[in-house]
């Protein structure tokens, strides 16, 4: 079997049916906004917060492009206070060229913090997912409609088959934290679930991820939080630094991610909300830079009982 896409299809995440290979090779949607979807980065993170949250996230890439890629996100993040854990729930659809492959993701997930003195806190964190991806087959196009001189002119004899797939996915993490200094480690994938959506086999690779940041006053007006987080994925690999920082309600930020990809960010920040807007550009594939990347996040928190100090009122 031969064919070809009517479309050129090249980010994180990749679909590629190949001849005579019933296989397809996905890597994760990335985001740039690590602060407001921790739970995302590692199920451990999902305790670091001591109040009830609700967020929201969409991310738009090469929106000025003929096929753009966008990923939307929403969750809901209950704290137990009396024992110090936290249970979530999120949804995730992400569409890849305007609807030609769609991955929708169902997560539950759970952390639990352990306090060691007044400065020393380990987070243990487990998601349980159920997900469903599906190809667009109409908007394929196959070898065999193929005119020397035309183009795609004729009817494809090919017969559409699977061309969907679901599947459970387990993923896990723990976070040591030590005063305003936290480092972490997360498996995403644990079981390698079967991403193939040509009735053959494809694991979606162990997605290994480790994080570093620090997070704390430097003021009574001024706060800053800078991390990196690195993941290994199949033969991929992500390095990306950032540093946020708030004077009182203002958030902004700079970030850098090795592909030579630059983020800026700007938003607000009050006690029970907060929006932030960020723009990625990678410099070093120009046919793909022009139109960058919109990331928009909020979170609304509710029942506050432990308000962070750079927090101003809302």
């Amino acid at each position: 079997m031969m064919f070809a896409c009517s479309i050129n299809m090249k980010r994180f995440a990749t679909l590629m049916i190949c001849a005579n290979v019933s296989m397809s090779f996905a890597q994760d949607p990335v985001f740039t906004q690590f602060g407001n979807s921790e739970w995302y980065i590692n199920p451990a993170m999902a305790a670091r917060d001591t109040l009830d949250v609700v967020s929201a996230k969409y991310r738009n890439q090469w929106p000025n492009k003929t096929i753009n890629y966008q990923t939307s996100i929403v969750s809901y993040n209950h704290h137990f206070a009396k024992i110090n854990g936290s249970i979530y729930a999120a949804a995730l659809i992400d569409d890849e060229g305007n609807g030609l492959l769609t991955t929708e993701r169902y997560s539950i997930g759970y952390a639990q913090k352990l306090k060691f003195g007044d400065e020393f806190l380990i987070q243990f964190g487990i998601e349980l997912s159920y997900f469903q991806r599906e190809v667009d087959w109409s908007r394929l196009t196959f070898g065999d409609q193929i005119d020397p001189r035309q183009g795609f002119v004729y009817e494809s004899f090919e017969i559409p088959r699977c061309g969907g797939t679901t599947g459970i996915d387990i993923s896990s993490g723990i976070l040591v934290q030590y005063k305003k200094l936290y480092l972490g480690f997360s498996t995403h994938h644990i079981n390698e679930p079967d991403y193939s959506l040509s009735c053959g086999t494809s694991p979606l690779p162990l997605n290994y991820g480790a994080q570093l940041g620090y997070q704390g006053n430097i003021t009574s007006d001024w706060s800053i939080h800078p991390y990196i987080w690195y993941n290994h994925q199949g033969n991929g690999d992500i390095l990306y630094a950032m540093t946020e920082a708030q004077w009182k309600f203002l958030v902004f930020g700079v970030g850098y991610r090795y592909d030579n990809d630059f983020t800026g960010l700007l938003g607000v920040r009050f006690l029970k909300f907060d929006i932030l807007y960020s723009y990625d550009r990678t410099y070093s594939r120009p046919g793909y830079s022009s139109s960058g990347a919109h990331e928009i996040s909020a979170r609304f928190k509710f029942w506050n009982k432990t308000p962070h100090d750079n927090y101003v009122a809302f």
